[in-house]
């Protein structure tokens, strides 16, 4: 067995250093493996995700003010074989505006790729053989100085280089598409064979990762399997958004003539068979929402089958009802339509107001404000007495009330009164709540909350309730749980036989790691390209290969990549 090493500054939760420690590569009889030495992250909470996922050490530490002498603490005085580093993206995301770009802050954050490079060069007087650097696209462009900077570095040193962007999901055959800057460096003297691409794998359709995940909700996926609060509006906007599409094609988001580029991609939700886009932090402009056909396994009724099926079902005009029962209210089984003649539906000027020097429509039989333009828009406030001036008084018990109408409710005048007799009181027990370990009082025929003892304490947490709205493809249009995310990156969901849980509580820094993640599979795929090539080189052989092109070649030193 030969083992080579990797250290992974900027390890953020050890994704990436999990493909690194899955790879095995057998050549000549002889099998190689990596040792994920560890890796540093300036995000305490990642730097334990990353001891709980790849059982070995990160130092959590900035690496802007981190000190040779505490890298060689970690790393021992041997240089690493490969250094897998990516530095935070912020300042090149394309979410960034370009000014903010432009900003120290961000200028300095896209500078750590160099503070790491130098700090490396310091600690050891050896190099490593393969030295990759990954990170979003935008990179090249918004930190071009800095890359040129660290290019030259790199063939200082006697590098060869290669970069260029890639599909994380072409890579690992994830269920994403993540498109990626990637910049590779190999030294000849360290090893020589050229180093190759993986091949590209297909991309698979979300459903594929997530149809092999327990439903929502369910305890067996733990904590972080469980869906966002949404309001029911929400809720309603989801079930309207076609499955593909965003927010800018429900009704009213586009002004007339105005283009889908104007207005930021937000809440969209995900074919089930598709690849999703790349997965990202907290934010409503990225991954967040799928179409899930399992709409049985959601709904309550294929858990209790004594509860109603269809109800609320809205039928399609163009196509036939189903059984027609005996129930009239569509809340228990009866369907609605989505009927497409609303000019027909309703009378013209339905709640129509007519301004006061115009003259009114021709007065029916039937004439109110709901069947046409029966309203008016009258100027003499300070003139008329308004209506209903004493609706919902308390009459004094030892005063006279005013005249009794026809129509005496509270909300119409003066119809409450404040009695004095304290003695008539509510029948006894009424709002009364038993405690769960008493026994309750007899039941009634009439048994309710406000003529007895019929609320309880119950100290039981309620199940979840989850607002299942069918849309109109046939298909549960809900948002992801974070355990989702962490499968389209090809985090495993389960960890020593348990449930997925990372450090901390709040599930936007979850969702901030995940996003932040090299996805598992694709580092594993580029991991078996560079140990083949770490083994052929202490083996002093080299392969040809079919599958994939090479990344750097001997005459691309001095070559601008």
């Amino acid at each position: 067995m030969r083992t080579f090493t990797v250290l992974l500054p900027f390890g953020g939760i050890g994704a990436g250093a999990l493909g690194f420690k899955r790879v095995s590569v057998r050549l000549c009889g002889v099998e190689a493996r990596f040792r994920v030495i560890g890796g540093i992250d300036f995000d305490d909470n990642a730097s334990k995700d990353f001891l709980y996922l790849v059982d070995a050490p990160s130092l959590s530490a900035d690496i802007g003010r981190l000190s040779a002498h505490e890298l060689r603490l970690l790393a021992g005085d041997e240089c690493p074989d490969v250094i897998f580093f990516s530095p935070p993206c912020k300042g090149a995301s394309g979410l960034l505006s370009e000014k903010n770009a432009r900003t120290a802050k961000y200028k300095a954050m896209n500078g750590l790729a160099l503070t790491w490079l130098r700090l490396m060069f310091e600690t050891w007087a050896d190099k490593p053989a393969l030295i990759l650097l990954e990170n979003v696209p935008r990179l090249k462009s918004r930190a071009g100085d800095m890359l040129r900077k660290l290019r030259g570095m790199l063939r200082r040193a006697g590098y060869v280089l290669h970069d260029g962007f890639h599909d994380c999901g072409e890579l690992g055959g994830l269920a994403q598409h993540r498109r990626r800057y990637l910049l590779v460096a190999r030294l000849p003297s360290k090893c020589p064979p050229l180093l190759y691409q993986p091949p590209k794998r297909r991309v698979r359709g979300c459903g594929e990762v997530l149809g092999a995940l327990p439903m929502p909700e369910d305890p067996r996926g733990g904590p972080m399997h469980k869906l966002p609060n949404l309001s029911w509006l929400n809720w309603v906007r989801l079930a309207l958004i076609p499955a593909g599409g965003d927010w800018r094609d429900l009704p009213g988001v586009l002004a007339e003539g105005e283009s889908r580029r104007e207005k930021f991609k937000r809440h969209a939700v995900e074919q089930w068979d598709e690849p999703v886009g790349t997965v990202g932090g907290s934010g409503s402009n990225g991954v967040e929402n799928v179409a899930d056909p399992r709409v049985d396994a959601a709904l309550p009724s294929s858990r209790n089958p004594r509860t109603h099926h269809n109800k609320y079902r809205v039928e399609r005009w163009d196509g036939p009802a189903h059984t027609v029962i005996g129930a009239t209210r569509p809340g228990s089984g009866a369907p609605a339509v989505a009927d497409p003649r609303p000019t027909q539906a309703w009378f013209g000027g339905i709640l129509g107001v007519k301004p006061w020097s115009q003259p009114i429509g021709v007065v029916t039989g039937n004439a109110n404000a709901s069947t046409g333009a029966f309203s008016v828009a009258d100027p003499r406030v300070g003139e008329v007495k308004r209506a209903f001036d004493h609706g919902y008084a308390v009459l004094r018990w030892d005063e006279p009330s005013p005249t009794v109408a026809g129509g005496s409710y509270p909300g119409q005048g003066a119809y409450s009164v404040s009695d004095p007799r304290l003695d008539c009181e509510p029948r006894a027990g009424a709002w009364g709540v038993l405690d769960w370990r008493e026994a309750a009082s007899t039941i009634t025929g009439h048994a309710r909350v406000d003529n007895g003892r019929f609320a309880i304490g119950d100290p039981r947490k309620p199940p979840p309730f989850l607002p299942v709205i069918v849309a109109e493809d046939g298909t549960w249009h809900r948002p992801l749980t974070t355990l989702e995310l962490a499968a389209l990156q090809s985090i495993p969901t389960t960890v020593r036989g348990e449930p997925l849980k990372l450090a901390g509580s709040t599930i936007r820094g979850w969702r901030e790691r995940i996003g932040n993640a090299v996805p598992t599979d694709a580092a594993e795929a580029i991991a078996t390209q560079m140990l083949t090539a770490l083994l052929q080189a202490s083996l002093g052989t080299f392969s040809l290969s079919a599958n994939g092109a090479v990344w750097v070649r001997p005459d691309e030193i001095g070559a601008e990549a």
